[in-house]
């Protein structure tokens, strides 16, 4: 299951490394990898059916190099109080749950986030 932050209507998307600054300041640990958020678009994109067209996979292509998985955890140690998300270029930050029952148990961090971004979030299937 994942969940998705959305700017507030009729606010643009922030930047990867706005997201990633707002979220040092409000966190006390963020772990930042860019090979993942490659990973991560990568693999939606092969799991796209049908395929989009050369313009999207351009645009799609594009988001590659900023990309990153982003984990923020309180406190730092937590091996059960973290959040594991995605930051990609002018989409929406996707928050990856890790273990049943972590959304529940996540709900304070996921808050914070939020704020922390100036979003609001909507939960998304599985």
């Amino acid at each position: 299951m994942t969940t998705s932050l959305y700017p507030n209507p009729g606010q643009p998307y922030l930047s990867v490394s706005d997201v990633i600054e707002r979220l040092r300041s409000a966190f006390p640990f963020l772990h930042v990898d860019h090979r993942e958020g490659l990973r991560f678009v990568s693999e939606r994109l092969a799991r796209r059916h049908p395929l989009p067209d050369h313009d999207e996979i351009d645009r799609i292509l594009g988001s590659l190099v900023e990309s990153a998985e982003v984990i923020v955890a309180d406190p730092p140690s937590s091996d059960e109080f973290f959040l594991r998300t995605f930051v990609i270029p002018n989409e929406p930050v996707v928050i990856a749950w890790v273990y049943p029952g972590q959304e529940r148990a996540c709900r304070g961090l996921l808050a914070r986030y939020v704020e922390a971004l100036g979003y609001s979030h909507a939960a998304d299937a599985a």
